[in-house]
């Protein structure tokens, strides 16, 4: 399998009715913020003009700031890998450090051809890398019955799914 690097995108946060939305920057706010992002000459003051000049983006803090009302800031990230929360329809962004991880696994994994790979958090959750196409994340149960039900959460879906993976590649075989 080839590899090719991951693309970045930037997002922000922002709490909407009590819910946190993961939104993306526009395509080319994104590109400016990556272009800043890679530079040599970033400093603590150094901030990117974002939507038609109306925050400001602090790259090293990952703060975006409204420039012509007071109102307050919102968490940045340069993001690369997702998943979909159990109750939540949107891909949420991975944190930077768990996306850099995944990244490096999933790397190591297309260039060796070494799948089924169990890559721990910190959390105690976990990810296995199953193909360059198949990757699931288990999450940590609630409560000691999550695991033997079969009702709606995550953690029995992606039991399913394994499952239903085993099955098919069973049958291929």
């Amino acid at each position: 399998m080839q590899y090719r690097s991951v693309y970045h995108h930037w997002f922000y946060r922002k709490e909407v009715e009590n819910k946190t939305l993961w939104l993306p920057f526009s395509m080319q706010d994104s590109l400016k913020l990556e272009e800043v992002h890679n530079s040599s000459d970033i400093t603590p003051e150094t901030t990117v003009a974002t939507d038609g000049g109306r925050f400001d983006v602090d790259i090293l803090r990952r703060q975006r700031a409204p420039v012509y009302w007071i109102g307050t800031s919102n968490e940045v990230r340069r993001c690369s890998w997702f998943f979909k929360g159990a109750a939540e329809p949107r891909y949420i962004p991975y944190n930077e450090s768990t996306a850099a991880k995944l990244e490096d696994e999933y790397k190591l994994a297309c260039l060796s051809n070494n799948w089924n790979r169990k890559i721990e958090l910190n959390n105690g959750e976990y990810i296995v890398f199953h193909s360059a196409t198949v990757q699931v994340h288990y999450l940590q149960p609630t409560s000691p019955d999550v695991a033997g039900s079969w009702g709606n959460n995550a953690v029995s879906r992606s039991i399913l799914y394994i499952y239903i993976y085993i099955i098919i590649y069973i049958y291929y075989i």
